[in-house]
């Protein structure tokens, strides 16, 4: 059975005691003021935050309780995804541990010095220098400068200006001890691999003895797995 009331607002029986213990219940779980209009309206109010009455004529209901405070909640900043030209691109910086050192342009005439740099062991017999593993001798990333004289250097450790080169290798080259070493260096290699040569004949008798050693090997190889076979055989009748 239902009721209507004068501002055309439809009651029900028992709302009245309803309406009274969602009221008590609000306030014990949350400590929100709850307050119902005598027709069965309810208003939820608190902190500025409230259900404004529709009725007409109806006054604004004023705010109670303490104001609401806002928690800005922290997310995790999520880098958008990167096209497939922008994971190709190549940086145009080696990073800030690095000072930003810049992509060079390489011409030729840096890679000549950068090869000078890489067999710089040929070039002087009594030095040892660690080979380097990096397939590519061109850096991705470097600089190019010039080796300035301490101080105290005498005038006569340090290189005339008719001994300066602009490259590397054009000074290696205007060197004539630097020539001469080479010069014996390429022709000893010219002799070593001419056919007759005593250093010819060596390899060929390295290349023989190699092979007669891994002959060997996979005889011994063979003789060792013809073994075990047989002795797994006379496990397996020894236990029948």
């Amino acid at each position: 059975m239902t009721a209507t009331t004068k501002a055309g607002i439809t009651s029900l029986p028992g709302l009245s005691s309803l309406l009274e213990r969602a009221k008590t219940f609000f306030q014990e779980q949350n400590g929100l003021p709850l307050d119902v209009y005598q027709d069965g309206v309810p208003t939820l109010k608190q902190g500025g935050i409230h259900i404004q009455d529709k009725r007409p004529g109806a006054a604004p209901a004023a705010p109670v309780g303490k104001p609401l405070q806002v928690v800005r909640l922290e997310t995790a900043r999520v880098e958008p995804r990167k096209t497939r030209s922008q994971r190709k691109a190549k940086a145009t910086t080696n990073g800030a541990g690095w000072f930003d050192m810049k992509r060079p342009e390489v011409t030729e005439e840096i890679k000549r010095d950068l090869q000078v740099i890489e067999y710089r062991a040929a070039l002087d017999p009594t030095r040892f220098y660690k080979k380097d593993k990096q397939r590519n001798p061109v850096p991705e990333f470097f600089h190019m400068g010039t080796v300035v004289e301490a101080p105290h250097e005498y005038y006569s450790g340090r290189l005339t200006r008719k001994e300066r080169r602009g490259r590397l290798a054009d000074q290696l080259l205007n060197d004539e001890q630097t020539r001469a070493h080479l010069k014996r260096r390429a022709e000893k290699i010219r002799t070593d691999s001419r056919e007759g040569s005593e250093a010819w004949y060596a390899d060929q008798f390295k290349a023989i003895k190699q092979r007669k050693r891994a002959r060997a090997g996979a005889k011994l190889d063979a003789e060792a797995k013809s073994a075990e076979d047989v002795d797994s055989r006379w496990e397996m009748s020894r236990r029948t």
